[in-house]
Order: structure tokens, then C-alpha cells, then sequence
């Protein structure tokens, strides 16, 4: 066998390791691709075919040889425009999978798809499964494929998915129906019928959502995998907004190799509540120390972790050293015993809602400061991935032309102000009317 394709620029480990069920049914490479489809043209869906057939489609084989090729295949438009711009380089999924699944682990497959026209004599290894859209926040930069909560929360509070908008040139909030629909299809296609036959290929497995916490066929399919044996060589990552702890789910989780939390914490106490209404701060706090706890007593130092990631828009921007240091400082006592992480998303552009470019640069330059305080810190000092986010914040900010004037912000928050009436929003960003 050869391996030039392992040297490929274009390189992806996904396609070669990876599959992914979207919230509505969807099968595809990965969460940076929108859909794939089988040589019909009908989109790959679990209703419709047997997660095998897409993994050698005619789709997967070509996508697997123009990556090898060095071609940068449209499928993937989404990390190339995201490695291609200055202010989101490393962020792609491609990369960042990169560095969670090791190239060399691949290395066989990539040459063995290189002499076989792309197809693979093996199973895919890692999952991600957004169980549905079952969920009990309406977090801003989500939408109704995500979340059954978001579009009633803006229509209760009197707007359609298509009136409102947040910043001056914003495309919109949400491209879409008034009303969000139910993907229910894990109720009619359990994920322990179709992935049964692949339970002996599967060492890592991602659960999202929705929120996956609350969808009982993610706790039914964890128990089939219990009750089958499969879930000791199984790491179960759980990607949750931690508004709730479910005791099943916990005692379930036992019985795997290993459990990483991805906890989707992007601010604390007023300001996380707008992100991502309605949670309650004290509430999550309670639930991540109960979490640090649980995974403290099941005694696994070197399989347990639990990874902070933030999403970072205009509406936490100024917080995020603040929240950063709160997380760090409080939860440090547990760094011999739980490998704790740091990650986060950022959200850009002036043209998308709650995009961070249109905060005004006194705001920038305050941040920066706190940041240059927060690196100093001892317990980030060895927090190599807190340090590492810290340095990729900054490249924001010194890279981005932040604008003078708080114009584009108060319109912002002026619209803001309408969502949530129950709030005093200016009082809440103070920092911005000083």
C-alpha cells in the first residue's frame, strides 16, 4: 500500500474515522458539512438508509480521494473558508479534529482508500449523534433545527424568525419557518436498532443535541451499549448546556471506558441567562461542581475530563476574561484528578447576528488588558489549553478593525431590550453607555 495522501495538504482524518446523525436525521461526514446525498440524489437520512451505505457511497469515496489528492472538495467550503481567514485560523473542524484524532491512527486507512478508489475495509470509530432537537433553552445563536424552544421564545415575546434582526446589516436571525420542527426520529429509528451492528468498531461516541440530558433515547441507547458490553471500550463524550444533572444518566456512565463533559458555558450569572435563555447560573454552577464531583469519585483520572466551551459573541464579548478566571480559579483543586479544558467558538462578522466585530474598541481594549492580567495567573499559567485559548482571543483583537463609535452596539442592544422586556439591558451592559 502507499501513503502520499497521509501528506496532502487537504488532509481531513473525518472521513476516514468519522460519522455524524444531524438533529434532523441526516447522516453525513461531519458537522462542518450540510448534507451528502447517495447517487440518487436523495439526501442520506437514518429514515431512509442504513448508516453503512453511506459510509462507502460514491459521496464518501470521492470526498476521501480529492482530500488525498490535495483538492479542496465544495462539501467542505465550510473549514476552508475558516482556515482561509485571518480571524478564525485554526478553528476549522478540520483541524481540531486533527488534534483530537492523531493522523497516524489513520494512516492505514488513508492508503488503503488511495489504492481502492476511496473505500474502506473497515468501520468508522467515532460518532457524533445530535439525538434529535429536543431542548429546554433558546440560546441567541441557535435556530429551531437545534432547538424545539427557539422559535416559540421569540414568538411569545411578539417576533417572527424573519422581523427580527440585530445588528444593522444582519442577514437575519434565523433563515426559516415561524415554527421550529420536532425531530422525533431517534422515537421511530432507536440508535440502538441501527447502530447495533457497529458496536464493536465504536471507541468514542458523541452525544448532542438538543439537549441530550433530556432526550431519553440517548439513555436508552447508553444502556443497551452497558447491557451488550460494548461500553467498556467506549469513551461517551456529553456535550450539555448543564442545566440539569440526570442521575441516570450518571449511573449508566459508569460503565464506560471513559466520559469527557463538554459543558457549553459561555458567560455567568445575567449575562449567561441572555445567551442562553432562560438558564440560571447559580443552577449550572451547582451542576458543574456536582459533575467535578461524580467524576472525582469514580477514581479514573486518566478517561474522565470535562471541557468548558464557550461561544463568544457580542453579547459576552467583555466577560469572557471575567468568566474565564471564575472557571479556572474555582475548579483548579481538581486538575490532579479531572483533566479540565478550555475551548470556544467564535462568532465574527458584523453581517451575522451577535457578531463580536461590531463592539466598539475602548471595550477591545479593556478585554485586552484583562487578558494580559489573566495569563499571569498561576493556575492558567499551567492550563496549557487556557493559555492556548487566551493567545487565539488576542489574535481577535488585534486583528479585527473594531469600530470607534458604540452606534452598531446600541442598536444591537436596543433590539435586545424588546426580546427580553423583563430585563434593564442598558444597566445590564453598562460598559457599553459609559
Amino acid at each position: 500500500m502507499s501513503c502520499t495522501g497521509v501528506n496532502s495538504p487537504t488532509i481531513c482524518v473525518l472521513p476516514f474515522s468519522h460519522t455524524m446523525i444531524h438533529s434532523n436525521g441526516d447522516i453525513i461526514p461531519c458537522c462542518a458539512v450540510d448534507r451528502a446525498y447517495d447517487a440518487n440524489g436523495k439526501v442520506f437520512n437514518v429514515k431512509t438508509h442504513k448508516i453503512s451505505e453511506f459510509w462507502n457511497s460514491d459521496f464518501q469515496k470521492q470526498l476521501r480521494l480529492d482530500l488525498i489528492a490535495g483538492k479542496a472538495p465544495e462539501s467542505c467550503n465550510e473549514c476552508w473558508k475558516l482556515e482561509n481567514s485571518d480571524h478564525t485560523k485554526g478553528s476549522s473542524a478540520r483541524l481540531n479534529n486533527q488534534t483530537r484524532i492523531p493522523l497516524e491512527r489513520v494512516k492505514d486507512r488513508i492508503a488503503y482508500a488511495e489504492d481502492n478508489g476511496g473505500e474502506l475495509n473497515v468501520d468508522w470509530f467515532d460518532m457524533q449523534i445530535s439525538t434529535g432537537n429536543l431542548c429546554n433553552l433558546s440560546c441567541k445563536m441557535c435556530g429551531p433545527v437545534n432547538s424545539t424552544m427557539f422559535s416559540s421564545f421569540f414568538l411569545d415575546r411578539g417576533f417572527t424568525n424573519r422581523e427580527i434582526s440585530f445588528s444593522k446589516s444582519s442577514k437575519g436571525l434565523y433563515i426559516g419557518g415561524e415554527l421550529g420542527e420536532l425531530h422525533d426520529w431517534p422515537v421511530h429509528y432507536p440508535l440502538s436498532t441501527i447502530l447495533k451492528d457497529h458496536y464493536e468498531s465504536l471507541t468514542c461516541i458523541w452525544l448532542t443535541g438538543g439537549e441530550p440530558t433530556i432526550i431519553k433515547e440517548n439513555l436508552e441507547f447508553l444502556e443497551d451499549l452497558v447491557a451488550t458490553g460494548h461500553s467498556q471500550h467506549i469513551l461517551a463524550f456529553i456535550n450539555t448546556n448543564c442545566t440539569t444533572i440526570n442521575k441516570r444518566l450518571l449511573d449508566v456512565l459508569t460503565h464506560f471506558q471513559g466520559v469527557m463533559f463538554q459543558l457549553s458555558i459561555d458567560a455567568i450569572d445575567e449575562i449567561a441567562y441572555i445567551q442562553r435563555t432562560p438558564s440560571r447560573w447559580p443552577f449550572i454552577e451547582k451542576n458543574i461542581d456536582d459533575i467535578f464531583y461524580w467524576l472525582v469519585e469514580q477514581n479514573n483520572v486518566h478517561q474522565n475530563s470535562v471541557c468548558f466551551n464557550s461561544v463568544v459573541t457580542n453579547l459576552n464579548f467583555h466577560q469572557v476574561p471575567t468568566m474565564w478566571k471564575h472557571l479556572i480559579t474555582r475548579y483548579h483543586k481538581y486538575h490532579d484528578q479531572v483533566y479540565t479544558g478550555f475551548g470556544f467558538s467564535p462568532v465574527v462578522a458584523a453581517d451575522i447576528n451577535f457578531g463580536f466585530s461590531i463592539v466598539p474598541s475602548r471595550v477591545r481594549d479593556q478585554v485586552k488588558l484583562e487578558l494580559d492580567e489573566l495569563r499571569l495567573m498561576p493556575e492558567v499559567m499551567v492550563s496549557h489549553e487556557l493559555l492556548g485559548n487566551i493567545e487565539k482571543f488576542t489574535h481577535y483583537l488585534d486583528t479585527i478593525d473594531y469600530p470607534d463609535s458604540n452606534e452598531e452596539m446600541h442598536f444591537m442592544l436596543d433590539r435586545l431590550q424588546k426580546v427580553h422586556p423583563e430585563l434593564n439591558i442598558k444597566e445590564i451592559y453598562s460598559i457599553y453607555y459609559t
